[in-house]
């Protein structure tokens, strides 16, 4: 059902003007982030004092705050119902997201191990409980922050201006270049990740409309990466590992220090499932035509 804004020509805001909804979206959520780290650190003592554990309350909270902030900013300037955050289906979404997740890197694993080229031995799993639940907090945190920035809002706002394709491209371009500064980072490692995990990712919203398939996918996909295989994510090494990988051959295979994400094997896995998303959007009438917009269209998000 198509929902409509209600406001006449005569009375169009400059709210209603996409690139202003798009730059307010991305600072009430970099407001609520700065907020939140500030207070942390005024609050919680740094280590190696035993208080210091109370850090992970961060990592928890921090994503509620923003998907408040992003529903009550989506309200304010679109003077509509978050229907991408709806939990019905999205709580449904979510966990068939973070078993997708794991799975594309599972077959990562394991396609590398048949072909001889991974190993993959005991981690290391001592660290006591808080530093296990972190090894879940964190991966929520990343996926609840990045999919509202490069999805809820860029994604969702280049599309309305410049029709899907467009949309896809551009959010998963400013996807790979957001972690320029990882370790191992360069540029055949950012457009790897752009081309497999950002237009993945890109078309996993826009084949459901529902941010919390995405937002599973993406903590399934760096709880299995960092956490039960002990790869690189996007450089970064996770302190506890159930499990250690170790990939030889050439870099177009093991990512490098990078990881998986610059892996050409990964990629093509990841363009795979896109492929298999992309008829979904085009069957739901979930695909917008390329055009130039400036202003909020008459509908909201979920269009069926």
């Amino acid at each position: 059902m198509n929902t409509q804004i209600g406001i006449p020509p005569s009375k169009t805001r400059m709210t209603d003007l996409s690139v202003i909804r798009l730059l307010v979206l991305g600072l009430a959520l970099a407001g609520a982030t700065a907020a939140a780290t500030i207070t942390t650190r005024l609050l919680v003592p740094a280590a190696p004092s035993p208080l210091h554990d109370w850090v992970l309350l961060k990592n928890a909270v921090l994503p509620l705050l923003l998907l408040a902030v992003y529903a009550a900013t989506v309200r304010l300037l679109e003077h509509r119902r978050p229907s991408e955050l709806a939990g019905s289906p999205g709580f449904g979404l979510f966990p068939a997201g973070l078993l997708l997740g794991i799975a594309v890197i599972s077959g990562y694993v394991l396609l590398l191990s048949m072909a001889g080229v991974a190993h993959v031995t005991r981690g290391v799993t001592s660290g006591g409980p808080l530093r296990l639940c972190n090894e879940f907090l964190v991966p929520w945190l990343t996926a609840v922050g990045e999919e509202l920035v490069f999805r809820a809002v860029i994604f969702r706002i280049t599309e309305e201006m410049f029709g899907t394709a467009a949309a896809v491209v551009i959010s998963a371009g400013l996807f790979g270049l957001s972690h320029a500064a990882n370790p191992g980072a360069n540029l055949f490692a950012l457009t790897m990740l752009a081309l497999g995990m950002g237009v993945l990712l890109a078309l996993a919203f826009a084949a459901t409309r529902n941010l919390w398939f995405p937002i599973g996918l993406h903590m399934g996909w760096n709880i299995a990466e960092g956490f039960l295989y002990g790869l690189p994510n996007s450089g970064l090494a996770d302190p506890l590992q159930l499990a250690r990988t170790s990939v030889v051959g050439s870099l177009a295979v093991t990512g490098g220090k990078f990881g998986p994400e610059a892996s050409v094997v990964l990629v093509v896995l990841s363009l795979l499932i896109s492929a298999l998303l992309l008829p979904v959007t085009l069957r739901t009438h979930r695909w917008t035509s390329a055009g130039f917009r400036l202003r909020q269209p008459m509908r909201s998000v979920g269009r069926e």
